[in-house]
């Protein structure tokens, strides 16, 4: 059996023990690093590209969170045909946020490379750049073209979908000379014909006026074809 002061003291070492416990766990807590905060942008718009305030930072699909600081930040997801999305939001310490952004569909997306560079890009009738080109063309039936300077123009329909890439890579052939004149086509050749015609026909005429009798008219007609 402990006597009063023994127990007395006992108890007294326990409770100390106890507080020291407690103190140890709480300055273990107190060296633990805090949980960072981070953001990640979830989106099924894939190859969009992800600005956190301001700065690139990943494209679509994200795969590893974004360290930032607490506090206001701003997000701005964007990709050629879509309508671009630009927010704020705000994180709180040891906070790990997910965004969930899906751009919508308005335009369709016309990619052009073109030999040589430098070749006008119409876009039903309108000139909207020169390759390599990038842009944006409203949904429904277009008509392209790309033209160069002594370059055979090229031309397509097509109908544009929304969200939909159309990419055009082509080389413009040189326009073809224009081909030789045939023989027939050459002044000299029907000069040679109608200078022919003219000594047949004086030769006529001066039987006739000879005295001799003239020449029935022929029952026929005489046609010269050009050779093709």
């Amino acid at each position: 059996m402990f006597g009063p002061r023994r127990l007395a003291f006992l108890l007294s070492l326990i409770g100390l023990l106890v507080l020291s416990d407690a103190a140890l766990a709480r300055r273990g807590r107190s060296r633990r690093k805090p949980k960072p905060t981070t953001v990640l942008v979830s989106s099924l718009t894939e190859g969009a590209e992800i600005q956190i305030d301001g700065v690139p930072v990943a494209t679509v699909p994200m795969h590893d969170p974004l360290t930032l600081p607490p506090g206001e930040h701003t997000v701005r997801v964007s990709r050629p045909g879509y309508a671009d999305y630009l927010d704020s939001f705000r994180l709180k310490v040891g906070e790990a946020a997910v965004l969930n952004i899906d751009l919508l569909a308005v335009a369709g997306v016309l990619v052009v490379r073109a030999d040589p560079p430098g070749a006008e890009v119409v876009v039903d009738g309108k000139i909207v750049g020169t390759a390599p080109f990038r842009g944006d063309m409203e949904p429904g039936p277009r008509a392209v073209i790309l033209r160069a300077p002594g370059r055979t123009a090229w031309r397509r329909l097509m109908r544009v979908e929304a969200g939909q890439s159309y990419n055009i890579d082509v080389v413009l052939l040189p326009e073809a000379p224009p081909p030789d004149p045939s023989w027939y086509e050459n002044p000299w050749v029907w000069g040679g014909v109608a200078a022919a015609a003219v000594v047949v026909a004086a030769v006529v005429i001066g039987v006739s006026a000879s005295g001799e009798e003239a020449l029935p008219a022929p029952d026929y007609q005489l046609t010269i074809e050009p050779v093709r």
